[in-house]
């Protein structure tokens, strides 16, 4: 997924040239994102939406899935959120494409398109297996 919270400031202070500024920005941040996926079944937390609305979000079951696809237990992942695995899959795309973009600027718009449509298509994934869980009721 395309997920930036990398602010442009400290790569401009590391002197960070601007070219690659945004790709290293998205490096990091997919790099900090996986760091703490880990973390979050540990957390104390609840689903907002279902609590308050009885439905589960799109999101539900996608921190489960992405450690499922990460131990490449597919049929796991599957089960926890479909949608997951094309998390997982971006993110593996952001870590191998961005130091190619980094490294080759000429490579850098065809990176960033992809990247783009990938998320696009995972966006789209996880709002019909949501749809899905709301139409089968659970």
């Amino acid at each position: 997924m395309e997920i930036n919270f990398c602010p442009r400031w400290i790569l401009t202070r590391f002197r960070i040239p601007e070219r690659s500024q945004h790709h290293l920005a998205m490096l990091i941040s997919t790099l900090l994102v996986l760091l703490f996926v880990p973390m979050v079944p540990h957390v104390p937390h609840f689903c907002l939406m279902k609590k308050l609305l009885g439905i589960p979000c799109p999101g539900c079951g996608i921190s489960h899935s992405l450690m499922a696809a990460f131990r490449f237990d597919l049929a796991k992942a599957w089960f926890f959120n479909p949608a997951g695995i094309a998390v997982a899959s971006l993110f593996c795309y952001q870590i191998v494409a961005r130091p190619v973009a980094i490294a080759l600027p000429q490579a850098a718009a065809v990176v960033s398109s992809i990247s783009r449509y990938g998320s696009n298509f995972t966006m789209v994934l996880l709002f019909l297996v949501w749809t899905y869980r709301v139409v089968e009721g659970g």
